[in-house]
C-alpha cells in the first residue's frame, strides 16, 4: 500500500483497502481538531478482524503509541496474525486481545461464526461445536495494568459496540477519548449509542460520516477536544 502513503503489506479484501486505506473511514478530518489516531496514541481497535484496521492504527501511532486489537474468531486470527508478520516494522505496536469485547468479562458466549460478519449471541445456542467465546471489557484491560491511558477507541463489532461501551464506562470517564464506532448495524444504535454518551456528561462532540454506497460503514465519531478554529 505504499503507493497510497502507507508503508503496509496485507493480504485481504479489496473492500478492507478502500474503506481503511483510501477512505479512512476511522477519522474525520472535518471536525476541529480532526478525529484520529496521532503518533504516541494508546489505540483499542475493536473488531481486527483480518488486521487491517490495526496496522493501520499502528502507522498513525507511530513507534510511541500501542493498539490493543480485539479479535476473537479463529480464522480471522489465522490472517491477522500472517498479516502482522508481512509488517515487522508495525507489529511490535500491536497487541492481540483474543476476547470478544463486551460490557462484562469472563462470560462465555456464543458464536456466529462468518468471518468480518461474525457476531456474538447472548444466551443463544452455538451454532457450532467450537463457538464459545469468553468476554473481555475495555474497563478490565485498564484494570489489569496493560494500558495507563486510552486515547482513541474504534468499535466494529457486528451490533456489540453499545454492550462494549458500557464494558468501557469507567475508562471512558477516566481518560475521554475520541471515538469512532459503528452505527449501521442496528437502527437503534443512531440513537441510542449518542444517547449513552451524551448521557454521561463528558461534554462529547458528535459528528457522523458514512462511506460506502449501501448500508454498510456508518461511523459515530466523538470528542471532548476542544474546538480549534
Amino acid at each position: 500500500l505504499r503507493a497510497i502513503g502507507f508503508p503496509i503489506e496485507f493480504d485481504g479484501h479489496p473492500l478492507n483497502v478502500l474503506c481503511t486505506f483510501l477512505f479512512e473511514q476511522y477519522r474525520y478530518p472535518a471536525a476541529r481538531p480532526p478525529i484520529e489516531a496521532r503518533p504516541g496514541d494508546v489505540v483499542i481497535d475493536g473488531g481486527g478482524c483480518w488486521g487491517d484496521t490495526a496496522l493501520y492504527f499502528a502507522s498513525k501511532v507511530k513507534e510511541a503509541g500501542r493498539v490493543f486489537c480485539f479479535e476473537f474468531v479463529s480464522d480471522n486470527l489465522d490472517i491477522l496474525r500472517k498479516n502482522l508478520e508481512l509488517n515487522p516494522s508495525l507489529s511490535p505496536a500491536i497487541t492481540i486481545v483474543p476476547s470478544a469485547l463486551w460490557d462484562r468479562s469472563g462470560e462465555t458466549l456464543s458464536f456466529d461464526a462468518r468471518g468480518p460478519s461474525t457476531q456474538v449471541v447472548a444466551g443463544g445456542a452455538a451454532q457450532q461445536k467450537s463457538a464459545g467465546v469468553v468476554t473481555g471489557t475495555i474497563d478490565a484491560l485498564v484494570e489489569s495494568g496493560q494500558v495507563g491511558t486510552i486515547d482513541f477507541i474504534k468499535l466494529d463489532i457486528e451490533g456489540a459496540e453499545l454492550r462494549a461501551l458500557r464494558g468501557a464506562e469507567s475508562a471512558i470517564r477516566r481518560f475521554r477519548p475520541r471515538l469512532a464506532v459503528a452505527l449501521y448495524h442496528s437502527n437503534a444504535d443512531f440513537v441510542e449509542i449518542p444517547q449513552w454518551l451524551d448521557g454521561l456528561g463528558l461534554g462529547y462532540r458528535f459528528y457522523i460520516d458514512h462511506f460506502t454506497a449501501g448500508t454498510d460503514e456508518t461511523i459515530l465519531f466523538a470528542s471532548t477536544d476542544s474546538p480549534t478554529a
